[in-house]
């Protein structure tokens, strides 16, 4: 009985991790600019954990940080901000046009023919206009503001930038041998339920300590999975933190878990613990 109550309390754990599972499913087709329903199929079939697919390249620092999205954009508001200053300082010049005009006349000259003379001149035209000063100084004086908030700014993304990337590479590898020394425990603890099954088949120790053995395992399994999770997310953090694209670099092994060999292994047990209970 209590093998039973043991296995009810797992199985109802079940459902609402499949929940989850269904809404990371929707969300993941919203990222991808379709419909909640139609998922990949290589997405829907996934049953192991994923890993990057490239080691992070190293070399130049400032390339790297030029791959994130928020430093580009910093940099790019600061060479405009830049250029409105060149532009508000245009306009302290005055304003110069220089054309043509054509200009005519008609007299009746005293001596000469009685008829209207005319005469036609052609000569350039030059025209100006200053600007008004206090205005333009202002403008000047809020470009020079903006640009200095564009370059406290891009100051803030470059340290934002160094601080995530350092804060991901710790939890990255924090994570990863927390994920290492829990599987372990979970291969150990699994172990040892497969002897306490020999020994209480071969009546070398009572039910509850086979009870117990089993309710070891499945707490292990289930801080293994968790720090599976955690393992995921600080790979997704990291590639963030990297601005990602890199595609040059060999493949690294990381640590995962196949999920189908662990569900498998715990239902073996579980029924191998039922039956035993209920013999």
């Amino acid at each position: 009985a209590r093998a039973e109550g043991l296995v009810g309390q797992v199985r109802a754990a079940l459902p609402p991790l499949e929940a989850g599972r269904q809404r990371a499913l929707a969300e993941l087709a919203v990222l991808l600019g379709r419909l909640p329903g139609d998922v990949p199929a290589q997405a829907q079939a996934c049953r192991q954990a994923p890993a990057l697919i490239a080691s992070l390249p190293g070399g130049d620092a400032l390339a790297m940080l030029r791959r994130r999205p928020d430093v580009r954009q910093a940099e790019r508001r600061l060479a405009a901000a830049t250029a409105r200053i060149g532009v508000a300082r245009a306009e302290l010049y005055p304003r110069i046009s220089l054309g043509a005009g054509i200009a005519s006349s008609a007299h009746h000259p005293s001596g000469f023919d009685e008829r209207d003379a005319s005469v036609w001149r052609l000569g350039p035209l030059l025209s100006w206009s200053f600007p008004n000063f206090s205005a333009v100084r202002a403008r000047i004086a809020q470009a020079d503001a903006r640009e200095s908030a564009a370059l406290a700014e891009f100051d803030r993304s470059i340290l934002v930038a160094l601080k995530e990337q350092r804060q991901a590479l710790s939890d990255y590898q924090a994570a990863g041998q927390r994920q290492q020394d829990l599987q372990l425990a979970a291969e150990r603890n699994h172990e040892a339920l497969r002897l306490a099954g020999l020994a209480r088949a071969a009546g070398a120790s009572s039910a509850l300590d086979y009870l117990d053995a089993q309710r070891s395992d499945v707490a292990s399994r289930a801080a293994a999975a968790r720090a599976d999770a955690r393992l995921i997310d600080s790979q997704v953090l990291l590639f963030k933190a990297f601005g990602g694209g890199w595609r040059e670099a060999p493949p690294v092994i990381l640590p995962t878990v196949d999920r189908d060999s662990h569900a498998s292994s715990f239902r073996s047990s579980s029924s191998q613990a039922t039956g035993e209970s209920l013999q």
